[in-house]
């Protein structure tokens, strides 16, 4: 009982006594902090060299292997360092951006290009040189704004989209293999697409520890599983998309329908079908009337080969109190 009690006190730090604070006295602070310093110092200058040689390895890659720098350094996934390096406006830039501004709002049009420079150069350089200290540091201070706005990008393209995903997945996959080799932390990643705007590959990740986890413990396919969660995932979008199909098809209905219930109201006859395609010769010519009330920008034609907008519109223009 007692080596059990004596075990059990050892080996859980809450059952020990805190231990006693030593006061420092103030030579010895200085003492500590300056450990301190030398420690920070040398950790800077160890990172340093270290970033250094990393720079000759790469340049060394490229060189042999013919590649960019820039190629090198994507694989090695130091991209990100590079996207948020800092640079200060200089108000040449700044002035170039000015002057491009006014041209394009004065010719009522984008103006952009390597010949805009040209031109800069040959034409307006003079201005720039005139400028005093004060004019261009007001011109940086205008400028800083629009370059900082300039710098938060959207992706605008399936593409872009697709190869931002895949490079920050396999970031974080790397990430996550190196957390497990340094700290045991096993861990899972499956990434889908919720949206139907670009395709993507399904991602499936698992740690060396869990490899076999799903399939085994679980017993669950994880080809299987990730299809599930893409199918719930874009769900909603396809809902959205039917029920977006329904009310067309009945807008399409109910304008088929006021246009022949008014055909056979004003001509008096029941058997009286409309004619989109000639309109002119069996409509107009045989029974004399013309439709009135259609939108003037919109072509006059079956409703199934109008695009959805001219569609709503329509259906809106009609709805409108008069």
């Amino acid at each position: 009982m007692s080596f059990f009690f004596h075990v059990f006190s050892h080996s859980h730090s809450w059952l020990r006594a805190p231990c006693p604070k030593v006061p420092l006295t103030q030579e010895a602070h200085q003492v500590v902090n300056e450990r301190r310093r030398q420690a920070a110092a040398c950790f800077r200058q160890d990172l340093a060299d270290a970033q250094r040689k990393i720079d000759e390895s790469v340049a060394n890659i490229a060189t042999t292997h013919h590649k960019s720098v820039q190629c090198v350094q994507k694989e090695f996934h130091m991209g990100r360092s590079v996207l948020h390096t800092r640079r200060t406006v200089n108000a040449w830039n700044a002035w170039c951006a000015k002057v491009a501004t006014e041209e394009s709002s004065c010719a009522g049009k984008d103006v952009s290009g390597s010949g805009v420079l040209v031109d800069i150069i040959r034409c307006r350089k003079c201005e720039y040189l005139a400028l005093t200290a004060e004019q261009k540091k007001e011109l940086v201070e205008n400028y800083a704004p629009i370059r900082d706005a300039k710098h938060s990008a959207c992706r605008t393209s399936a593409r872009s989209c697709v190869n931002d995903i895949t490079g920050t997945l396999k970031c974080v996959r790397d990430e996550l293999s190196a957390l497990s080799a340094r700290m045991g932390l096993e861990s899972m990643l499956w990434s889908v697409h919720g949206t139907t705007d670009f395709s993507l590959r399904l991602m499936c990740f698992e740690t060396d520890s869990l490899t076999d986890f799903m399939g085994t413990a679980m017993r669950i396919d994880r080809e299987d599983l990730t299809t599930r969660m893409e199918g719930y995932s874009i769900q909603g979008i396809h809902g959205a998309a039917h029920n977006h199909r329904e009310h067309i098809v009945s807008v399409r209905s109910e304008l088929r329908g006021v246009i022949l219930h008014k055909l056979r109201e004003i001509t008096r006859n029941e058997s009286a079908q409309m004619r989109y395609k000639d309109f002119w010769p069996k409509i107009v010519q045989r029974y004399k009337v013309h439709i009135k009330g259609w939108l003037s920008d919109i072509p006059f034609r079956q409703h199934y080969f109008l695009a959805n907008p001219y569609t709503l519109t329509i259906h809106r223009a009609r709805e409108r109190p008069q």
